[in-house]
């Protein structure tokens, strides 16, 4: 197929001489403008040589990237010149009336006519040839409307055409004609060849901008070493390599067919009851459908239009449409505003009664500090009040002694008469033995009354039980306020043998057959059910309304990925690694994980408070009297990774998720 070096220099894509040859390393020779043409529709690679039986592939471009020329920037639409209009001298005319003599690769590879002479000037409705973009003659330019504030990004919304321009020119539908718009975007035009006139299928896409896309691979390539798809047709519903391409380029069977750059899912271009390609807009229903639909499917008595006007229609409402929205955009603003300012406020109002009653709690408190410690001030008083009177005494007569040892210590010196010096040493020893005797019998102190102060003790840590917040105590109110949840049911994991109700928060046991539809959650064998959303992170609390008479239940929590189908343990709640909960069966109540069970005290058991810290690694399970408070049955301590799930098991019973917060 392609030009060797040894053959005459012409181009086997455009079967014209070379202009400006490019030569590949397999040694095959093509016009610049045409193997560019032909690569811009993958300007990422791989590059494929053209050559029939050539399986030469390349990865990067093997000349430099400019031969692959980007689409040409709008600009403002120039009148052509016509039969009786002065032909102006301008090159960039000359050269795309050149253009028009030689079709382009594009035409060529997409089934365009072949025009190697010069053919009469036709109307762009008529005109077969389609230019790249930057060889489009200025009356193929359109500007386009875009409706974002962003500079670059565009709606795709076409402005409305010129005077001039025919109105069968903006249809952007397969099967209509359409010309090829100028805009940010390159879009596609793709038409089969040897199509006969008015019977042309036409397809204008835009171009995927998403350059990490992964290749759409051909239909036709084995698994093994697949080619990337450079089109797709809306008719077989196959994608297709450069090579597989081929037959629908070259065979008139295919002619009818659309081609539209590669696509993993047509599915929107085509009527998914019929199979066929939307030709024909239902005014009633607002969507694009087939033929078919309209003779005998369900849009039969609809009333329909073209493609054509439908657009027209709509382009004619679009800004008055755009304007509605606008102001349907502005009074959502509004009540979104107003929404905010009342919440605030009932915020605030609410957050101003918190403080004020924390203020009088603080106050109270500390009152209550004081008259606490006038407790302990008073044992003091009491211990200590007689001692430092006793202790001056004492101090008095150790004075005292210490005086009559230095009085004896100079008689025992003292020269003088003898026996006057006896007496008075036997008189001063006899006082300083009386005051010994008084330190001797110094009465001891009253001891403190700690029976009185472990009874203060115990009170004011009762009194911090009470307003502590950090590790809820017995206290319901401190789990519901700061923790409370109310999980809803999941219907569409309910067992066919549960009943719904009350807002999905009661589940009740049935023998009939529930009407649920089929859903790959649904339990098949046990009757249990999960609620719709997990818990992850954080505290949470929820209480149910149980039975100990009647039936058996589970309460209890468990991972997503528990078994829906099946009898096997790792479907049964309790009975694997993943769920824990509390069960009750003939007036036993027991906890259960990973079929282990651990009996519990559950006296007059009416209502079960399940709390759980995910962060601690705590799941406990409370019996909430009717008073208000919660004993502890039993707690689990375990490290959660995963989302939990709240989970309920009923036979022959019923169970009733607690509403925390109604009065």
């Amino acid at each position: 197929m392609g030009a060797s070096l040894d053959t005459p220099a012409r181009c086997p894509l455009c079967n014209e001489l070379t202009r400006e040859p490019v030569t590949l390393k397999c040694n095959h020779r093509f016009c610049r403008r045409c193997i560019g043409d032909l690569w811009s529709i993958t300007p990422d690679g791989p590059f494929h040589c053209p050559e029939w039986r050539c399986k030469t592939v390349y990865q990067t471009l093997p000349f430099d990237r400019s031969f692959i020329r980007p689409p040409a920037p709008s600009r403002r639409a120039q009148p052509r010149s016509t039969a009786g209009t002065a032909k102006t001298g301008n090159d960039e005319e000359n050269r795309s009336d050149s253009t028009l003599r030689r079709p382009s690769l594009t035409s060529r590879l997409l089934g365009k006519r072949k025009a190697s002479t010069p053919a009469p000037e036709q109307p762009d409705t008529k005109r077969s040839t389609v230019e790249s973009p930057r060889e489009q003659p200025s009356d193929a330019e359109t500007p386009t409307t875009s409706f974002s504030d962003k500079p670059g990004q565009s709606t795709g919304i076409h402005a409305s055409p010129t005077k001039s321009a025919s109105p069968a020119k903006y249809d952007f539908f397969p099967g209509e004609k359409s010309p090829v718009h100028n805009v940010k975007s390159p879009l596609i035009l793709t038409k089969h060849p040897a199509a006969a006139p008015g019977s042309s299928s036409l397809g204008v896409f835009s171009r995927p901008e998403n350059k990490n896309a992964s290749p759409v691979p051909c239909h036709y390539c084995p698994k093994t070493g697949y080619q990337s798809a450079v089109k797709t047709c809306l008719v077989c519903g196959a994608s297709m390599c450069t090579e597989h391409l081929r037959p629908h380029l070259d065979s008139p069977v295919f002619q009818n067919h659309t081609l539209v750059p590669p696509m993993e899912d047509i599915s929107p271009w085509r009527c998914q009851e019929h199979q066929e390609i939307n030709r024909i807009f239902c005014r009633q229903c607002g969507v694009c459908v087939c033929t078919v639909c309209t003779v005998i499917g369900s849009h039969r008595d609809h009333v329909c239009i073209s493609i054509r006007e439908a657009e027209r229609e709509l382009r004619g409402n679009l800004k008055e449409e755009i304007k509605q929205l606008q102001d349907a955009e502005q009074q959502v603003k509004n009540r979104v505003t107003e929404f905010i300012l009342s919440v605030q406020v009932l915020l605030s109002e609410s957050r101003e009664g918190v403080q004020q009653q924390y203020r009088a709690i603080r106050e109270a408190l500390e009152q209550e500090e004081q008259s606490a410690l006038e407790c302990v001030i008073k044992e003091e008083s009491r211990v200590l009040g007689g001692l430092e009177e006793k202790l001056s005494h004492l101090r008095s007569s150790l004075l005292s002694i210490q005086q009559g040892l230095h009085t004896l210590e100079g008689l025992a010196d003292a020269k003088g008469d003898k026996r006057i010096q006896e007496q008075a040493f036997i008189m001063e020893y006899s006082k300083v033995t009386h005051l010994g005797n008084f330190v001797e019998q110094f009465e001891a102190p009253e001891e403190v009354d700690q029976a009185r102060l472990k009874c203060l003790q115990r009170w004011t840590e009762k009194r911090l039980d009470t307003v502590i917040i950090t590790v809820p105590g017995k206290d319901r109110d401190l789990y519901r306020l700061l923790y409370g949840t109310v999980p809803v049911l999941d219907a569409d994991t309910a067992h066919s043998k549960l009943q719904l109700s009350e807002s999905n928060r009661r589940v009740t046991y049935s023998e009939a057959q529930q009407f649920y539809t089929e859903h790959d959650a649904r339990f098949s064998s046990f009757p249990q059910v999960l609620a719709s959303c997990a818990l992850e992170g954080g505290r949470w609390y929820w209480e149910v309304n149980v039975s100990v008479e009647d039936g058996r239940w589970k309460v209890g929590l468990s991972e997503g990925q528990i078994e829906r189908k099946g009898q096997k343990d790792n479907s049964r709640l309790g009975f694997n690694s993943y769920s824990w909960c509390l069960a009750c069966d003939k007036r036993k109540v027991e906890a259960l994980h990973n079929k282990v069970s651990v009996p519990v005290d559950a006296d007059m058991l009416q209502k079960v408070g399940v709390f759980l810290d995910f962060e601690e690694g705590i799941l406990s399970f409370f019996n909430v009297t009717p008073g208000g408070s919660v004993a502890l049955m039993h707690s689990y301590k375990h490290r959660f990774t995963d989302p939990l799930y709240p989970a309920l098991s009923v036979s022959k019973t019923q169970l009733a998720i607690c509403d925390l917060f109604q009065s």
